[in-house]
């Protein structure tokens, strides 16, 4: 009886690293943000997985060109986002913008943003990864 608590024991142990590994798929995802059909630079983008409480955000900012390539919140080295639906939020920091305020825009009393609210605070943005990832994830702001 000892030796086959033991032995079940010991299996317990061994299948248990079985279970904890991630639960979830990630693919690669790069894009472009644009405002009133002109690159968006350093702004903020980031992909929360819809659906998937335990599932890590992504994010990166936008270069000159307002091109970005995500990789994990939670590991910069990891690239990619999670596979599945996503509320996408874009924000930018005003003091490393090089866009204007929005006339007579309240500013965020988060961030200060310079980006609308409904791209950020009240985001509706979504997108869909696919399995194989996508290079073309692209975000036409308007002021």
């Amino acid at each position: 009886m000892y030796g086959h608590l033991r032995l079940c024991s010991l299996l317990l142990l061994l299948l248990l690293p079985l279970g904890c590994g991630k639960r979830y798929q990630l693919a690669p995802v790069s894009g472009r943000v644009t405002m009133d059909n002109r690159p968006l630079a350093h702004a903020e983008v980031r992909f929360y997985p819809i659906g998937g409480q335990d599932f890590p955000y992504s994010v990166d900012v936008t270069d000159d060109q307002g091109n970005y390539s995500l990789h994990l919140g939670i590991d910069n080295n990891t690239e990619g986002a999670v596979v599945g639906e996503h509320r996408v939020t874009i924000s930018i920091d005003p003091q490393k913008s090089k866009i204007a305020p929005l006339p007579g825009a309240r500013m965020s009393a988060r961030r200060g943003e310079l980006v609308p609210g409904r791209y950020n605070r009240d985001s509706k943005l979504t997108c869909t990864v696919p399995p194989e990832g996508t290079k073309d994830a692209r975000f036409d702001l308007k002021r």
